[in-house]
């Protein structure tokens, strides 16, 4: 399974942890090991259609780091956040 055929549904946020790392054996580090800090910034890949309007066109979110469903696709982890899980957006503007 490839990252870009995996698209969000009802309600439901797919991101990437920025700060996502794993090393070269393959093992995962996980945000709650690697910092204290109380949320991670987190890439959009997928909003689904039921997601608030809020959220809608963000480019990058911010959320608890042990909000949401943590899977292992393509050797990177995503996460499957609620948008109620999520505490603010960045939208990138157009030029």
């Amino acid at each position: 399974m490839k990252i870009e055929e995996i698209k969000a549904v009802k309600n439901n946020v797919i991101v990437e942890p920025i700060s996502n790392k794993i090393t070269e054996g393959g093992i995962h580090i996980p945000e709650t090991a690697q910092s204290q800090d109380p949320q991670i910034i987190c890439n959009v890949l997928s909003i689904g259609p039921g997601a608030a309007e809020e959220i809608q066109g963000a480019t990058q979110i911010i959320c608890h780091p042990q909000a949401g469903l943590a899977m292992y696709v393509e050797k990177r982890i995503i996460k499957v956040v609620k948008d109620d899980e999520i505490y603010a957006v960045r939208i990138k503007k157009e030029k």
